[in-house]
């Protein structure tokens, strides 16, 4: 080991034969090198959490009472202390606890909108009101039942003639997981296309971008009920009138790109500036070509709505992912793969604009404020990681007493 880190360009600031001595003796006569698929956990992480559910108390989260309070402070503590990792917050970025990298690639794809008449669509078929309408009284219930009714189907039939909506692109050295992904997405009626690493360095190096059409169209703001846009005078609109986001982006559908901050088989790092490049239309040129799942290309009469899941997995077990500087939408990432223990669980980011694109039919107790067991109508928690997307919470109470023996900020890479 001292051979080794004397070759090293810099070396590190910590003594590795000490850490190894009184965290990892299990290790002497072994060398372990499978930390692409998980990493060690030392002797400290085991004895702190161990000390810390001994001596305890941890209740249901969703309950509210002295235990409840206690997992709930630890819960939205290690949530804090992640986002303040990748160099974020709330206002930006919401954080659901997952099992790994794995459920929170397929949390994306089951609950991905390929178009805007879905999200409407999910709206009517669970019955999700705002908490405000909830406790208004209809007075013409019946008639307002009826249009509903009229409109789900008119809707229906909307989405049934736009079986081939939105298309998933992803970069073909990626993880398993991100094939998974094509499935959900082949199957939603989305166009699909799978590109290699030096393809994508060929479009992302090209000097002009196709650029989003609607030139004023808020893409940090989408989906936002409150936000307003004017309409300039070269529109075809009138001058002075306001319109949502949501309402310009009728019609149009929802992109997903996705790809690999760093190959879990060669540690390669694909560069991180394609995010904001795929935000600006830099695919929309490919969308005229034939996807792989179908034997003609999809028709676009707008130019779409672009997301990018970026698989961290590998990457933040090794590097500083600094979410001020980059922004991607859907940043999966597995904690065991970064320290071990506890195994089986890491967290799905979701950038504040990309909410209003994940929606889920299910739910279960504690992800709502308010259910009607008479009647189709349900009011969902606020944050966006209350709304049963996935989230497991219990599992991450063991990290409210983690610390890891090597310095807690890596290097950027």
């Amino acid at each position: 080991m001292t051979l080794l880190l004397d070759k090293l360009k810099v070396l590190p600031d910590y003594n590795v034969e000490e850490i190894l001595k009184e965290e990892f003796p299990r290790c002497e006569g072994h060398c372990y090198l499978d930390h692409a698929a998980a990493a060690l956990y030392s002797n400290s992480q085991i004895k702190k959490v161990s000390d810390e559910l001994q001596s305890s108390l941890f209740g249901n989260p969703h309950s509210r009472h002295f235990p409840s309070d206690s997992s709930t402070q630890i819960i939205e503590s290690v949530r804090q202390r992640i986002l303040e990792h990748f160099n974020t917050t709330p206002n930006e970025y919401d954080l659901i606890f997952t099992s790994g990298a794995t459920e929170a690639m397929k949390i994306v794809a089951d609950s991905f909108q390929w178009n805007s008449s879905s999200e409407i669509l999910h709206r009517r078929s669970n019955g999700a009101v705002s908490e405000e309408k909830a406790v208004k009284k209809n007075s013409q219930k019946a008639q307002d039942i009826e249009d509903m009714q009229h409109e789900w189907k008119s809707l229906r039939e909307t989405e049934m003639t736009e079986a081939h909506c939105g298309a998933f692109v992803y970069a073909r050295e990626n993880h398993t997981s991100v094939l998974g992904m094509r499935g959900l997405a082949h199957w939603a009626g989305a166009s699909v296309y799978s590109l290699q690493i030096k393809e994508l360095h060929n479009i992302f190096e090209e000097k002009s971008c196709t650029v989003l059409k609607d030139s004023n169209f808020d893409m940090d703001t989408f989906g936002c009920a409150n936000a307003k846009e004017k309409i300039s005078q070269g529109n075809s609109h009138q001058r002075g009138v306001t319109r949502t986001n949501s309402e310009m982006c009728s019609g149009r559908k929802n992109c997903l790109f996705a790809y690999s901050a760093q190959c879990n088989f060669s540690g390669t790092k694909a560069p991180l500036e394609w995010i904001e490049k795929v935000h600006k239309g830099a695919l929309n040129r490919l969308l005229k070509t034939s996807p792989i799942n179908k034997d003609a290309r999809t028709e676009f009469k707008n130019d779409p709505h672009w997301y990018v899941l970026l698989d961290a997995a590998s990457l933040v077990a090794t590097c500083h992912l600094d979410l001020s500087m980059w922004k991607p939408d859907f940043i999966p990432v597995s904690f065991y793969k970064i320290f071990g223990y506890p195994t089986g669980l890491g967290c799905l980011m979701v950038r504040k604009r990309a909410w209003e694109v994940l929606k889920k039919q299910y739910f279960g107790g504690g992800t709502v404020l308010m259910v009607d067991s008479r009647e189709m109508q349900l009011v969902p928690r606020p944050s966006l990681h209350d709304r049963g997307i996935g989230e497991d919470q219990s599992s991450c109470v063991p990290l409210g007493k983690i610390h890891t023996p090597c310095p807690e900020k890596l290097q950027t890479c």
